[in-house]
């Protein structure tokens, strides 16, 4: 032996203490990783004491229809680690719940404050509360899942949609978990405007919301009158209108061009395209205006706003100031049901660089137009002209016939 002594022994001693250690930790990583990497039944052949494993190998058995022997398993994983959520989880599920139904709830209670994520757990405990009447209880499980499963949400919002078009109590929980603006309520929503039942329970939704001061953002709002209006459902569009109180009946939305707020389609629809420029700008007068720079030749969309007018005579003002060919755009206000024209603008004079009023006189029939458009459209000629329109202060007002 080398000359050190006691020194040398105990420095000996200790490297291989650490080797050792070292060694012990790399293997508990290794047998860690295959236990959850490999089959349970293959992950117990390198790990058979690892209580990963045994809660693994016991979730499959209860998927087995093996109950006995999953309780048994979980057990045993629970011995090694009883912090196992898993485990405690398949334990749960194995018990026999109509004998031992308060231990089953808490043991689940338990696997589910557990784990968080785990979504096997809190749709059980999902089902259980909404069994129980508790609804509150069942959606907060239900946004654990929702939050981490997405390619569950077809699924899962078909049922939450059925459960609340039937259940009020059902629709107050619902509503009460989306004001919290989960990532899962835009997805929701916009699953819901896929059929007018869906659209329907998005608009008692958006009522409630409203009601308790957690209301809908304009671009919810906005999709869900897009969806209604593609379906042509108009008569669901004025009641969701009326519900929200969005566009007052008989004047436009932002007449002014001042960037008020407010949804989709009661609201400018600026659009443009190529040959035109549409935009809001604060350049030209003491106020905002609206200014269209248009190449006289394109047919582009331009700006359009739906409108609430009941039947009888309006009539539309406003101002506007011009520089080129003025006449190649003019407003026209139609019927949204059946597209005729009640009203094409019709110019008295040619608007000036200066600006002046002007005045468009329509007649909204009694039946069969409940929601009208008003819309700037181009009147294209044989060859490009370039003409810059400003508008502003337009307002309607009914008349006397």
């Amino acid at each position: 032996m080398t000359s050190g002594g006691p020194h040398s022994l105990a420095s000996w001693i200790a490297g291989v203490s650490i080797s050792l250690l070292t060694a012990f930790l790399g293997w508990s990583i290794v047998t860690s990783a295959l236990s959850q990497l490999l089959a349970p039944e293959a992950a117990i052949q390198f790990a058979p004491t690892s209580p990963t494993t045994l809660a693994r190998l016991a979730e499959a058995e209860y998927f087995k229809g093996h109950k006995a022997d999953a309780a048994r398993l979980a057990r045993a994983s629970l011995t090694r680690a009883p912090f196992t959520a898993r485990a405690v989880r398949v334990l749960g599920m194995s018990l026999n719940q109509d004998a031992q139904p308060e231990l089953t709830d808490q043991l689940m209670t338990l696997a589910g404050n557990w784990d968080l994520a785990d979504s096997t757990t809190h749709l059980w405990l999902s089902d259980r509360r909404m069994q129980q009447g508790e609804y509150s209880s069942a959606f907060a499980h239900l946004h654990m899942v929702l939050r981490w499963r997405q390619d569950l949400w077809p699924a899962l919002f078909d049922a939450m949609a059925a459960d609340a078009q039937t259940n009020p109590r059902v629709l107050e929980a619902l509503c009460d978990q989306l004001a919290q603006g989960p990532n899962w309520r835009a997805p929701f929503l916009e699953h819901l405007e896929n059929t007018s039942p869906g659209q329907d329970l998005a608009a008692s939704i958006a009522d409630r919301l409203k009601r308790d001061g957690h209301e809908l953002g304009d671009d919810e709002i906005s999709r869900l009158f897009g969806a209604m209006m593609r379906e042509r459902r108009f008569d669901a569009v004025i009641r969701l209108a009326d519900s929200l109180k969005v566009a007052s009946r008989g004047d436009l939305v932002d007449g002014g061009f001042e960037d008020e707020a407010g949804p989709l389609p009661f609201q400018w629809r600026i659009a443009g395209g190529a040959g035109a420029t549409v935009e809001i700008v604060s350049d030209h007068g003491p106020s905002k205006t609206l200014h269209i720079a248009y190449d006289g030749y394109s047919t582009p969309d331009l700006v359009s706003q739906i409108l609430r007018l009941a039947g009888g005579a309006y009539q539309l003002t406003g101002t506007v100031s011009a520089l080129g060919a003025a006449e190649r755009l003019t407003w026209e206000v139609r019927c949204v049901q059946d597209g005729k024209t009640l009203a094409t603008e019709r110019r008295s004079q040619p608007p000036t660089a200066e600006g002046h009023g002007f005045a468009i006189d329509f007649t909204v029939p009694a039946e069969g137009c409940v929601l009208q458009v008003l819309e700037l459209t181009p009147q294209p000629g044989e060859r490009y002209s370039d003409v810059s329109l400003w508008y502003d202060d337009l307002r309607i007002r009914p008349t006397t016939p």
